[in-house]
């Protein structure tokens, strides 16, 4: 599947439209577009997005909540030592 220019890679490039960053070629099949080269494999993507949407239930401040900042942190390792945790499972399982 292709996907948007990193936004690291967008400032390094100058980037600054939409259809230069690669928006209209998002989430369409890579063997339409040869010529891109940011590309990710479908459930690549599906586990980077639901990851990415359990990291913003961490972050205090996206409930209006004024806490000890370091629960962000804390609920970012123990999301981290999950996916760790199921990478593991699976090279035992498939290894």
């Amino acid at each position: 599947m292709c996907m948007v220019v990193p936004p690291w890679a967008a400032e390094e490039l100058a980037l600054e439209d939409d259809e230069e960053r690669g928006v209209p070629v998002h989430s369409k099949p890579a063997s339409e577009h040869p010529e891109w080269k940011w590309v990710v494999m479908d459930e690549t993507w599906m586990i980077m997005t639901e990851w990415h949407r359990r990291a913003s239930y961490c972050d205090p401040d996206n409930f209006d909540m004024h806490i000890y900042n370091d629960w962000f942190a804390w609920g970012l390792s123990e999301l981290h030592e999950n996916l760790v945790s199921r990478l593991e499972m699976a090279i035992t399982v498939h290894g």
